[in-house]
């Protein structure tokens, strides 16, 4: 039985309320590895290399303002999204600025036009290397391969 699981019976005893927690919730590792890939990002010829998060839940695409920046790139319109969060629950409404922006291999034989949502800095999460011995082990048995892209 989970730990926060609850039960609460009625008088007729017929009736179980009960609530119960998201199953990638774990109390054994409070860390969250995301997949990423590193890729060209780009726009009117103007490229840079970056680590993208993949996140297959996501409904849309964003990209940081360092990397609007850089390119400089000109917003083509402006949405207001209210984000849905795990167990029902919204944001409120966050505007975006929207861009048109290209991703490439490094080989350059593959690129896909994409639309990107701007997303303020201080909601990504910072990556760092994982010094957590039991998840290495456990990569390594997997037959999983890490690669450390700084760029």
């Amino acid at each position: 039985m989970c730990a926060d699981r609850k039960s609460a019976k009625s008088n007729d005893e017929s009736t179980v309320v009960s609530s119960s927690v998201l199953s990638n919730q774990s109390a054994i590792n409070e860390s969250v590895y995301l997949q990423t890939l590193v890729l060209k990002i780009g726009h009117n010829g103007k490229e840079l290399k970056v680590r993208t998060i993949l996140d297959s839940g996501s409904q849309k695409s964003y990209i940081s303002e360092r990397v609007i920046k850089v390119l400089k790139l000109r917003p083509k319109s402006k949405q207001t999204i209210v984000h849905g969060l795990f167990g029902g629950r919204e944001t409120s409404p966050h505007s975006h600025l929207v861009f048109d922006v290209y991703l490439k291999n490094f080989e350059d034989t593959y690129a896909h036009s994409v639309e990107v949502l701007s997303q303020k800095e201080n909601m990504w999460v910072c990556t760092q290397n994982i010094d957590d011995l039991y998840t290495l082990q456990e990569l390594k048995e997997k037959n999983i391969t890490l690669f450390l892209f700084r760029g």
